[in-house]
């Protein structure tokens, strides 16, 4: 508008003095009118876009891995949240390996694991009209655990915790969203290098960076952002659902349950005895792909190998979702490939022979499902101790 004002003043220079007042009145006013309207439609857009953007992460972070739980057919909330959130870090690992190998492009790995998350989504929804959800059971210790970790979730959304790993995983997630291009380019200087060394190698079998990239391009949200404010609350209560799980399991009442959870979420604030500790990765770098291992892989497979062992557990179905969790974890670090290996490997072949003394023939039906469940740690851990040789 000011703009304007400038192109105006070579017209009012060839008006009559008595009628240039009038007229600069009159355009003083016309810009008034425009500059508040301007002004109004800034504020409503912005309005807009907050709205927009708030629907996106929550359908991102809530609405799709809950659809896609469905896919089970559980009948609890939380397990059925945190079984769609697996098998979606699960199908990205399958998808993003092979494009981050052959030095594909990240836009062509946006779009291939899009589809595939439409396409769960879908058969998820379908599947979840059919399912009869049973009802939380709220007791006085659920509700204060809920308490506790409602503030451990306020202090990732309003605090903020720097960590010297950033300056890799974060800039490689940076890197795929600027330059197109995934584990190419030096993350410490920007320098091309064309190939995979250091630190960049365990990256291309636990490609978790580029999750977040993903979650960035899908909201329009920076990377930063995504991975220090938005996400890591959700990785929070993804912890604390696989612990109430665990509680399901190994206690029958409601005040159990939710004394077992309150319990491990206080001692979480009290167990920084050093920087490496579960609760200290769990409370102050969840983001990262080893925390994330720590925080919410772990329990999440003690919870599945004491549920196999349940009564009526011990389906087909639960073993398909131990697989999907043991690639999962591949996708956040070298530990995740390790770790979910061996957890699947001696819990699994625990749940086998104890199968087999229970139910003898029955119990060595089991034994392939135990195989194919430990697959994906067999193979990605080949395959990075192959690329660094």
């Amino acid at each position: 508008m000011r703009r304007s004002k400038d192109l105006l003043r070579p017209f009012f220079a060839e008006v009559p003095p008595k009628l240039r007042g009038c007229l600069a009145i009159a355009f003083s006013l016309l810009y008034d009118a425009m500059e508040g309207i301007s002004e109004k439609e800034t504020e409503r857009t912005g309005e807009i876009a907050v709205i927009v953007l708030n629907v996106l992460l929550t359908a991102l972070v809530l609405f799709l891995p809950f659809c896609v739980g469905c896919l089970f057919k559980h009948k609890s909330i939380s397990f059925t949240y945190l079984s769609g959130q697996l098998v979606l870090w699960a199908a990205f690992q399958v998808a993003a390996v092979p494009c981050v190998y052959f030095r594909a492009s990240f836009t062509l790995l946006f779009w291939i694991f899009t589809g595939i998350a439409a396409v769960l989504t879908f058969f998820g929804i379908r599947s979840g009209l059919k399912i009869r959800f049973e009802k939380p059971e709220i007791s006085i210790f659920l509700v204060a655990a809920l308490l506790v970790i409602a503030f451990q979730c306020g202090v990732y959304i309003f605090g903020m915790h720097l960590d010297e790993d950033d300056a890799r995983w974060l800039a490689e997630a940076n890197d795929a969203l600027v330059k197109d291009r995934m584990l190419l380019h030096n993350p410490a200087t920007g320098e091309y290098i064309g190939r995979f060394v250091g630190e960049m190698v365990k990256d291309v079998y636990s490609p978790w960076p580029f999750y977040i990239s993903w979650m960035s391009r899908m909201t329009a949200v920076r990377a930063a952002v995504i991975a220090h404010t938005v996400y890591p609350p959700v990785l929070l209560l993804l912890s604390y659902a696989a612990y109430y799980e665990l509680g399901r399991q190994l206690f029958k009442g409601k005040s159990e349950r939710g004394i077992f959870l309150l319990m491990v979420a206080v001692i979480n604030l009290f167990m920084a005895g050093n920087v490496y500790t579960q609760s200290v990765f769990t409370l102050t770098r969840i983001w990262q792909g080893k925390a994330v291992v720590a925080a919410v892989m772990i329990p999440l497979f003690l919870t599945l190998a004491v549920k196999l062992q349940g009564e009526n557990e011990d389906t087909v179905s639960n073993w398909i979702l131990l697989g999907v969790s043991g690639c999962a974890a591949c996708l956040f670090s070298g530990m995740g490939i390790a770790i979910g290996l061996l957890m699947i490997a001696i819990y699994g072949a625990y749940v086998v022979v104890r199968g087999i003394i229970v139910r003898k023939k029955e119990g060595w039906k089991r034994v392939p499902l135990w195989l194919l469940s430990m697959a994906p740690g067999l193979v990605y851990g080949i395959g990075y101790y192959l690329l660094r040789q």
